[in-house]
């Protein structure tokens, strides 16, 4: 978690980060951490950002923000 820590604080708005932070959180059972870099990971994914090519053509950002909504759905207890 530290290397994803390191990586959105160089560079907030790398949303993918924020996503896999938000997941280790979530195995690691920090519910709150878990939701809130999932917001962040909602609020800044951006499939205009040239940046992140590499990685973006072997991810559908669609897919990492639908992920984000339901993990936040179901850790805020709604359905699943």
């Amino acid at each position: 978690m530290t290397s994803l820590r390191r990586t959105l604080y160089v560079d907030p708005s790398f949303g993918l980060a924020a996503f896999q932070l938000a997941r280790a959180h979530e195995q690691g059972g920090d519910v709150a951490a878990a939701r809130r870099a999932y917001e962040q990971a909602l609020r800044t994914l951006d499939p205009d950002d040239i940046r992140h090519e590499a990685i973006l053509d072997q991810v559908d950002l669609g897919d990492v923000a639908a992920a984000c909504s339901l993990r936040l759905t179901t850790l805020s207890g709604g359905p699943s």
